[in-house]
């Protein structure tokens, strides 16, 4: 037979002061799309904005990855000083064309 049982069950325990606490290896990794990385986003961020750049990334990917770029994308729309457009877009394959052109348009 089959054994489907799991030592936790996956979940995302958000205390009162907003911690946040996953249980068991998925919520861990959903954990860190709601908490990336300070380091990873500071930096990309800095990078991106240095070399006048953007990104525009497919759904599927990492969250991990997913978590920075959102976090990033956050900051930068905090300071975006002459930009109509995010200079990170996270879609899916028919959109991301779009946001490519876009930020082009906008001197990316």
């Amino acid at each position: 037979t089959y054994d489907q049982s799991v030592e936790v069950f996956p979940s995302i325990v958000i205390g009162s002061g907003g911690s946040i606490e996953p249980q068991g290896s998925f919520a861990e990794a959903q954990a860190q799309f709601l908490e990336p990385d300070p380091e990873a986003v500071s930096t990309l961020s800095a990078k991106l904005t240095e070399a006048n750049m953007g990104v525009v990334a497919h759904y599927y990917m990492d969250v991990e990855l997913q978590g920075v770029l959102t976090a990033v994308r956050e900051e930068q729309s905090k300071s975006a000083e002459g930009q109509t457009h995010a200079r990170v877009a996270i879609a899916d394959s028919l959109a991301m064309g779009d946001f490519a052109v876009k930020m082009c348009e906008d001197g990316a």
